[in-house]
Formats: C-alpha cells, structure tokens, sequence
C-alpha cells in the first residue's frame, strides 16, 4: 500500500483510481490517485510514508496536484463503494449522503536547505519529490525521528524497485490516522496503483495485503502482483469469486440485475475537486465521465508490487457491456417466464441465479486483463477433422450453472456452439434435455452480431431428435 518508514503498518487501505479529463498536457492521461487508511502513531513514533507515484513525464515538484481527504468524504466513497460492488447474489443496505469540499493548509517540516516544499493535506503533511534523486538528498531525513539504519535499509530497497521514472509522495502524520487520506493526480499512460510494502516487510518477495482497489475506466491486471497460482485459470472457481477482480458498467436499461450505477455517480461527487495546500488550493479539477469500475479486494499473501492495468478500451467495454445484457435477458425470462425446464431447476430456487451472474462476471474481469486464458474449458470433443479455435471465446450454460453449480456447468468453445442444437449437444448424457437453456458468451471482444439476441444462444433442439448421442455430461 505504500512504503512505511515507522514500524506500524497501515490498515484497511482504500486506493481509488480516477481519470481526470484532459488538459493541454501532451495528450498523456491524468489520474486521480486517492490514498486512505488507518494509522497508529504514538509520541516518538509518528505516522511516515513514502508513497511511489509514476513520473516518466517530467512533472516538477509543483505539477503534483495534492488534496484532502477528510472522514466524512471518506466514509461517503466507503458507503458508495460498498453498495456499487455488492454481489449480486445479496440485496446491499445503502444510506444516502453528502459530502462537502476540504481545504489543506501550508506548513513545513523544517527549515533544512534546500527544502522540499511541504503543505498540510488534511491529516498529512506532504512534500513530494520529483525524482529518487532528490528522495534522498533533499527529503529531511535528519528531522522525521527515523532510525538511520531503517531509513538506509528502506531507501536501498526503493533504488532496486523504483530506480527512474518515479516520484515519492513523503506524508507524516504526527497523531493517529483513522479513516483519511489524501489525493494526488499524476500523468501517465498506464494506470497505476501503489501496493508494494517496504522491502523489509517482504523479505521472501511475497506480503500479506489488505486493501480495496478501485478504478475507474480502467482495466486492472492481477498478473501484476498475483503468484502463479493467484493468475492460473485453476485459480477462476465459484468459491473464488471474491478473489478476483469484478466491474460493474451503466445498467440503465438492465432490468433483473439490481440496479448499481447510480452508486458509482455517489462515489465520484465524493471525490475532491479541489486542490489543497498552499501551491493549488484555487485548483479545480474535472473528473472524466465514467464508464466502468473495476473492485479488487486483496486479502491474502501476493507479489509485493504494484498494481498496473490498462485504460479501458472501446471494444472492452462493449464486450463488458454485452456480459452484463446477457445475463439481465436470463434473468428476466427466467423471472418473467421460468425455467427452461424442471429438471434444470436451480439449486436453492430462483436466488441462486444472481451468484452465477457474479461467476460469469468474475470470468470476464480475467479476460478483460489476460486476454484468452483458458479459465474454461469445452466439454464437447473435438471431432476428427475439425478446425483448432482460438480460446478468445467460451461458451458457459447458465442454467445448468444454476442447477448443478457453476464449476460444473457445460462449456462450448466456438466451434461446438455453433451445433449446439446438434442432437450430441443438445442433451446431457444421463438424459438431461437442454433444450431452453440459455449459453452466456465470455470474451474480452465484442461478440458478432449473430450471437447478441439472447435466441441464437438458446438450445432449440428437441428431446426426440435423431442422430448421434449425447456427449456432455
């Protein structure tokens, strides 16, 4: 979360990353980083951290744009995230709020030449250096009650992990941190977000993280920090959805999905627009429209790195937008019309439909970031002769998700789609009609128009067709 100079690490971080609109700034994005935690501090140990922040553009010292985060914003973005990312599966308690704009004021920490600049942002006194350069000769290292040796030890493992192309946010608290923070914007092409611990937390590459990540029309990539076994496609099970990235999009027009975007719209009015300190208090700043937002929660031991992504592309928010169209169409006909058919009824009645929509979501997340990856595989086999397909595409039966559990569903890649009403396709092997079920379409890439209506993905097949025998089971 970020790079701890004082023994106490930080708790339930909140890291949420928003594009601002652009400014005559060479056509290279601007993020608002928005950093918030809890921090126990005690007289001779107040809070201090370093909190790394991309600078390949050339930003000076006074480009970076610094704002307050005080409680009650914070418990206003907490509310409206909280209710944004519920499962599907629940029914999320939301209370509406305000929020109202903060402002910093300049202090210093001292009076060392040549100084960093430094402004009081909320709880935080904050300084930011432009490069690792000045980290360490113009930070007041002399002044922030730190042990040398620690500050040796932490600055040789900033070198190895941050050697060029950063900048160091420096924020010292001198009393307990609770439920606040701070907002920084900063220009780069890749969204970024900081959860490496110091190399001391993390002797063996790995640390234990708690933190919730939220971006916005942005793509985060697990493989960024994820072990082998967090990325494998073994990793995508239903009892792992929590685990994963999930996002949610604009769902006016979605009818059985609870609605969520309005939450989203909450969380944005609740982020600063203004800066604060003494160098941008008279700063406004201008949020981009959203069109997506990406949740991870990271609970558990990963890589000790930061998280990177990509933004949002056009054809991945269609692909994102088509999962979400496709599960409502079930949903809604399966409210509106029941089941395809009685044996395929739902495990635990209609409320177990919601968690497969959570499932097939979580499998887009993961292909929205690792385009391809085989999370699912066919269940048909391939015929002799028959052309190899591209992973690009899988084929999940959401009923059967829902009457046998989603990690026993039937897949089809593209090929054994497209005879899916094929007597072999159409029918389980113990005799199970398919007929009704409907097929959700899983891929990073806007499905062909062919595929959209919610009719070319229903098994038409009748139970007495002739031909060869079943083969799914």
């Amino acid at each position: 979360m970020c790079i701890m100079l004082t023994p106490t690490a930080p708790s339930d971080t909140l890291l949420v990353l928003a594009p601002l609109e652009d400014e005559a700034d060479g056509g290279v994005p601007r993020w608002q980083l928005c950093y918030v935690n809890s921090v126990a501090a005690t007289p001779s140990e107040p809070v201090l951290m370093v909190v790394p922040l991309p600078n390949r553009f050339g930003m000076r010292e006074a480009d970076f744009i610094f704002s307050p985060l005080e409680a009650p914003q914070v418990a206003a973005i907490r509310r409206a995230r909280e209710a944004l990312f519920q499962p599907y599966a629940s029914a999320p308690p939301f209370t509406p709020h305000s929020s109202s704009p903060f402002s910093g004021r300049s202090a210093t920490f001292g009076a060392p030449p040549p100084p960093l600049a430094v402004q009081s942002i909320g709880s935080y006194k904050i300084s930011v250096a432009p490069s690792l350069a000045e980290l360490e000769t113009r930070a007041p290292w002399a002044q922030l009650r730190v042990a040398p040796d620690r500050v040796d030890a932490i600055l040789s493992g900033v070198r190895a992990a941050y050697p060029s192309g950063y900048a160091f946010a420096i924020a010292r608290a001198e009393s307990a941190v609770a439920e606040c923070g701070f907002a920084v914007v900063y220009r780069e092409v890749v969204p970024f977000l900081p959860t490496a611990h110091e190399a001391l937390a993390a002797p063996m590459g790995l640390v234990a993280m708690d933190a919730t990540l939220l971006a916005i029309n942005a793509v985060l990539e697990p493989q960024s920090i994820g072990t082998h076994a967090q990325v494998a496609a073994a990793a995508a099970t239903g009892g792992s959805v929590a685990e994963h990235p999930t996002y949610r999009v604009d769902d006016v027009g979605l009818r059985a999905l609870p609605p969520r975007w309005g939450r989203l719209a909450e969380l944005v009015r609740a982020l600063p627009v203004q800066g604060g300190g003494v160098l941008h208090a008279g700063k406004l700043l201008r949020h981009a429209p959203p069109r997506a937002a990406c949740e991870w929660r990271l609970r558990g031991t990963y890589r000790n790195a930061d998280v990177r992504g990509h933004a949002l592309r056009g054809a991945e928010e269609r692909a994102l937008r088509e999962a979400f169209e496709q599960l409502d169409a079930w949903l809604t006909a399966r409210a509106l019309l029941g089941d395809a058919n009685a044996t395929l009824a739902p495990r635990g009645g209609a409320a177990g439909r919601p968690a497969v929509a959570d499932f097939v979501l979580m499998l887009a997340a993961r292909q929205l970031a690792m385009p391809g990856v085989a999370d699912r595989i066919s269940d048909a086999p391939r015929p002799l002769g028959a052309p190899d397909v591209p992973q690009a595409e899988i084929f999940l039966n959401l009923d059967v998700a829902a009457a046998r559990g989603v990690d026993a569903t039937i897949d089809l890649d593209s090929y054994a789609f497209l005879h899916k009403d094929a007597p072999q396709f159409a029918a389980l092997r113990d005799g199970t009609s398919l007929r009704g079920t409907v097929y959700a379409r899983i891929s990073a890439t806007p499905a062909p128009p062919h595929v959209l209506p919610m009719a070319a993905r229903t098994v038409a097949a009748a139970v007495e067709s002739e031909g060869a025998a079943p083969v799914l089971s």
